[in-house]
């Protein structure tokens, strides 16, 4: 059945919705405004509290080149709200989502079964395109492309407040990405497990822009070139969030129980007052948050090219270049500037001309002024993909004293643990640890990942004609180059567990404790291990290595002076980096109260410390055996480049071996090394 609304107004009024059997509330509203009022629902089998989703859609399309689309979903629950108790019982499961169930004086919630708390997806999604071509001169056009798809996921959790609020299953309790807030008392009980958890959330987006060039353009100097550019850029990024739960009092107490296992998991539980959790296995865990970024350029460029050259012409292209860069810059000063370096290259054309008259006598100066033509091709790719991922521990705060226990089944050292990973816990009086077989504290891991590559290649060839005092002369060239690098890299950090009692700090195992990456510490600090109790320091660490790989060749040859020149360019470079480091020592610290720390068998420091602030006749270990082990920080890196290159020039007639210059090897290498313990 759907309920629209109900709503009760009197004073010490009752609203009684009663279901023999199942009771659906589809985002339905049921208030009680009277004071002191009472409001009681009840379903002799089910009762749901479920959402409805509404949605809008605009879809736009100016043309076949421009278009847009774009969506929102959003979720609404049901609304429950007294004035005075509101209580919801069902025979068998009951479950909420996104619903708002609030009380002024007491809420209860109990099933038969199953107790849900859970929440509902909202989405948000774009799609975006765009294609624009106009002339960027009389014989050039340009066309530039734009497309950005986005799809964001959010989640809208249940939210249960009252002065006091009381949740009992018989079975399992499930409350994740919801709130359960109360003024005073605030208990969960479960009959056999007892989750409190996360709702994913996530958000995905594509960024592409596209530049396309064609036609004619300026090749930079007195000369113009006939071809076409590209330039693409894409992004990429996922984001994978998780959502935890809140669970507190602001006044009084906060009390978990399961029958079986209790699981928090990258929430927060906060009490005013006191905080205890209890279950045959205890986990305060930490979720995972996943951030994914992809980076890819890709650049074309293909044309032919008509320019000046020779010795005249080269400067003659260097002064256009400077009237054309003053014209543009867009301030006085450095207009002035770029003007006064105009003039000059101006009169370092009348001087080539000068030079070139000078040399007359010279049979083979036959390049003072010259054109070329020459068709070239050159291509890059480069791709970058990185990710990280964060640790999102759970927080245990409690005004007064926090206690949690894993009872087990009954007998010592055979199961019931208790472990804390990557959260922190905290009260302002006293903290209790105990499991009736391992306590282990330890760290949540955060990693980053790098990998990189690219390529590039080309190549031209080309003729021209040059004139001087000597005559004409004819040459041609070609060229082509290649390269090709990668990079890789990782690293790891972690988030610690800590504990912090502002009196005293008890942690009790009835086999083996272990602090892993953890620091627990208050005034006093007692621990009691049946076996074993090992602390162990945990190293951050990053690896990076990277390789570039470059060649090129290129020649040319001049009919009538027959000379001609040729070179061949190769180089690689490498890095590789290595780092290892104890950041956060983990460690039990004490304060003036000492500590008084009791071990079954054997006690082993790993890069590990047992500290107090207190005077040695308060400190005592009472161990078996002791064992220490130092850990080493290290930082290595080691960078390689070698080079080698070979060049020639002359006339065939004889010159070319005495013209021979060549650098044919050329190495760098550098490396270091740093530890410490």
């Amino acid at each position: 059945d759907s309920v629209a609304g109900v709503y009760v107004q009197n004073d010490q009024g009752r609203l009684v919705l009663q279901a023999r059997r199942d009771m659906n509330l589809t985002a339905a509203t049921v208030v009680n405004q009277g004071k002191d009022s009472l409001t009681q629902l009840s379903a002799g089998r089910d009762m749901t509290l479920s959402t409805v989703t509404t949605s809008a859609q605009d879809n736009i399309t100016w043309d076949k080149n421009n278009r847009l689309s774009q969506g929102v979903t959003q979720s609404t629950g049901s609304t429950l709200a007294g004035n005075g108790d509101v209580t919801l019982t069902a025979g068998r499961d009951m479950t909420s989502q996104a619903a708002s169930l609030s009380a002024q004086k007491g809420l209860a919630l109990m099933a038969g079964h199953d107790v849900t708390l859970t929440g509902a997806q909202n989405t948000r999604s774009l799609d975006e395109y765009h294609k624009v071509t106009g002339n960027s001169g009389m014989l050039s056009k340009t066309t530039t492309t734009t497309h950005d798809v986005s799809d964001r996921r959010t989640m809208t959790g249940s939210e249960l407040n009252g002065d006091t609020v009381s949740i009992g299953a018989g079975h399992n309790l499930n409350v994740t990405g919801s709130s359960v807030a109360g003024d005073n008392r605030v208990s969960l009980a479960a009959g056999n497990n007892l989750n409190i958890g996360t709702l994913t959330e996530s958000n995905r987006e594509t960024h592409l822009k596209q530049e396309k060039k064609s036609g004619l353009m300026s090749s930079g100097g007195v000369g113009f070139s006939v071809g076409s550019q590209s330039l693409k850029v894409t992004d990429t990024a996922t984001d994978t969030t998780q959502k935890g739960s809140t669970v507190g009092s602001v006044h009084g107490d906060v009390s978990l129980q399961a029958g079986n296992r209790l699981t928090v998991n990258s929430s927060d539980l906060i009490a005013g007052r006191d905080m205890a959790l209890s279950g045959k296995e205890v986990s305060i865990t930490a979720a995972t948050d996943q951030h994914v970024q992809t980076h890819t350029v890709e650049q074309k460029t293909s044309g032919l090219t008509l320019a000046l050259s020779g010795t005249a012409g080269s400067a003659l292209n260097t002064t256009v270049e400077t009237v054309q860069a003053a014209k543009s810059a867009g301030n006085s000063r450095l207009e002035a500037l770029q003007g006064v370096k105009a003039a000059l290259s101006g009169a370092q054309a009348v001087q080539a001309g000068r030079l070139a008259d000078a040399q007359g006598a010279d049979a083979g100066n036959n390049n003072t002024v010259g054109i070329s033509l020459s068709y070239g091709s050159q291509s890059s790719k480069s791709e970058q993909q990185s990710e990280q991922t964060v640790a999102k521990g759970s927080t245990l705060t409690a005004g007064n004293n926090l206690s949690i226990q894993a009872t087990g089944s009954g007998v010592k050292g055979v199961d019931g643990d208790l472990t804390i990973q990557g959260s922190q816990i905290k009260a302002g009086n006293n903290v209790l640890l105990q499991a009736n077989r391992d306590v282990n504290l330890v760290s949540a891991e955060n990693t980053s990942k790098l990998e990189g590559k690219n390529t590039s290649s080309g190549g031209s060839v080309g003729v021209g004609v040059g004139v001087g005092s000597g005559g004409w002369g004819i040459s041609v060239s070609a060229s082509a180059n290649q390269g090709k690098g990668s990079e890789k890299g990782n690293g790891t950090t972690h988030t610690e567990t800590t504990v912090d009692a502002g009196n005293r700090l008890t942690i009790i195992s009835g086999r083996d404790t272990t602090l892993t990456g953890a620091q627990a510490g208050g005034e006093t600090v007692k621990v009691d291990a049946g076996r074993h109790l090992t602390l162990t320091s945990e190293q951050d660490s990053d690896r990076y290595d990277s390789k570039q790989q470059n060649a090129s060749a290129g020649g040319s040859f001049t009919f009538g002076s027959m000379s001609g020149s040729a070179s061949v360019n190769l180089s690689r470079d490498k890095m590789h980096s290595n780092y290892d480091s104890v950041q956060e020592q983990t460690g039990i610290f004490a304060g003036r109260g000492g500590f008084d720390v009791t071990t079954g068998q054997h006690t082993q420091l790993n890069g590990a410390v047992i500290a107090s602030t207190a005077t040695a006749d308060k400190n005592r270990l009472d161990t078996g055996t002791l064992g220490f082990s130092d850990i080493e920080n290290r930082a290595d890196f080691k960078t390689e480049h070698q080079s080698a290159g070979l060049s020639t020039g002359g006339s065939v007639a004889g010159n070319f071996l005495g013209n021979m210059a060549n650098n044919l090897l050329v190495g760098a290498n550098h490396e270091g090394h740093a530890d410490s313990t």
